[in-house]
């Protein structure tokens, strides 16, 4: 109750903090690149990246700088990688439910989503992203026969450089929402793996003193890097 209570008296300023900070945000582009080839060389592996502007590549200047860089370069050393990439800054697991719905004629054994934070910053509430979770997954098993889907954790938006005091608190509270949700959809989901990088963010002091994109909001090359790695490997681990 105290916390409900809360949250109606900061109400109005949240909601002028957000009109502020969407109106004078930086706004970078996607990185720009490919967004779809073959990499390396052994047994073959299909792999989709799909998701919101973090996917997209958003901070850095190049997609061998981003997530779907990083990964690929992983997973190359060991497979045939044949790798796709669909996302597009602000969209929210609806929106990517529908543009996946447009794409035809391919499978992928494999898929990494990035997708969350656009949710947080909507009405929408944990539970019902979790019904919208289930939604994708169904769509990429029977759209694309993927056998496994792992998603990303939201990031812990309460360090969101960005993000004003008590803007930036109460986004983290409900980014722990959504992924105390997602950790659950996961746990009953045995074909979804779950990667969460806030460990590896808190424990390497060499992270936090390279920060994120100078935008405040993005990752900097640096977590790119371990994000992918980490993916890859949480793959290459699942598919030996």
């Amino acid at each position: 109750m105290f916390r409900y209570m809360v949250l109606v008296c900061l109400a109005p300023l949240l909601a002028l903090q957000g009109l502020y900070v969407r109106r004078t945000s930086l706004v970078l582009p996607e990185a720009n690149g490919e967004r779809c080839g073959t990499l390396g060389e052994g047994a073959a592996l299909s792999l989709l990246v799909a998701g919101d502007s973090a996917a997209a590549g958003v901070g850095v200047d190049h997609q061998d700088q981003a997530l779907v860089g990083y990964v690929t370069q992983e997973l190359a050393k060991q497979y045939c990688v044949t790798w796709s990439l669909v996302a597009q800054s602000g969209n929210t697991t609806t929106d990517l439910i529908e543009k996946l719905t447009k794409i035809g004629g391919k499978q992928f054994d494999v898929v990494l989503l990035s997708i969350g934070v656009n949710d947080v910053l909507s009405p929408l509430r944990s539970q019902q992203w979790q019904e919208q979770l289930q939604l994708l997954t169904q769509q990429l098993q029977s759209q694309f026969h993927t056998k496994r889907i792992w998603f990303t954790s939201v990031p812990p938006m309460e360090n969101f450089p960005l993000l004003p005091h008590p803007l930036r608190w109460f986004l983290g509270q409900r980014a722990q929402a959504f992924n105390r949700s997602l950790e659950e959809f996961v746990g009953l989901n045995k074909a979804c793996g779950l990667i969460n990088l806030s460990d590896a963010l808190h424990q390497d002091d060499d992270l936090q003193k390279a920060g994120m994109a100078k935008d405040g909001f993005h990752p900097s090359e640096p977590l790119y890097k371990v994000w992918g790695v980490a993916a890859a490997s949480m793959i290459m681990k699942q598919l030996d």
